[in-house]
């Protein structure tokens, strides 16, 4: 038997499966906030300008970090870092958010979308919306979305390999 900490509680879990399944969801949750904008732009840089060896030099002491994390907190732990420092996680999140929604915007213009700026900005207000939406959603909800995320980020990110071919210069690539 295994025992779920949904809502903050410890419940138990008769079906294996279903917890399995539930905790790698709730890894992938982990993975997907770390992965967009923040975590992943940065390592497509370093994949860009120094192949395999740059993204592996942003990603292991990430990957090790966040193991740490959970290995740290209990959900105890974590009520009481969350009553001690509310305001801080708050701000912290607000930040996280605003750079996400102007990433999102920016990116958007990169790709050059018909209709160009406006084109943009509806792209970044309907994130904004959408994040509005889903910030309420109870907890079971999170993992799948998470989850979801996760595979559209790999996608992308194997998209943009099969694109970039990391380790090449823009001008090695250029010039073919």
């Amino acid at each position: 038997m295994s025992a779920s900490t949904e809502n903050g509680t410890m419940a138990p879990r008769t079906q294996v499966g279903a917890s399995a399944a539930r905790t790698l969801g709730w890894g992938l949750y982990c993975a997907s906030s770390w992965t967009w904008c923040i975590g992943m732009f940065l390592p497509i840089i370093m994949l860009r300008r120094f192949g395999w060896p740059g993204f592996l030099v942003f990603a292991i002491p990430n990957v090790i970090g966040l193991i740490a994390f959970g290995y740290l907190f209990d959900v105890e732990k974590a009520r009481t870092a969350l009553r001690r420092h509310r305001m801080a996680m708050r701000l912290f999140s607000l930040a996280t958010a605003s750079f996400q929604l102007f990433f999102v915007t920016w990116m958007a213009l990169r790709l050059d979308f018909p209709g160009g700026t406006t084109t943009a900005v509806g792209i970044g207000l309907g994130a904004w919306v959408v994040g509005l939406l889903t910030v309420r959603c109870p907890d079971a909800i999170w993992w799948k979305l998470g989850s979801m995320v996760w595979l559209c980020s790999i996608t992308l990110f194997v998209f943009h390999l099969h694109a970039a071919r990391p380790g090449r210069t823009r001008a090695t690539t250029d010039e073919r």
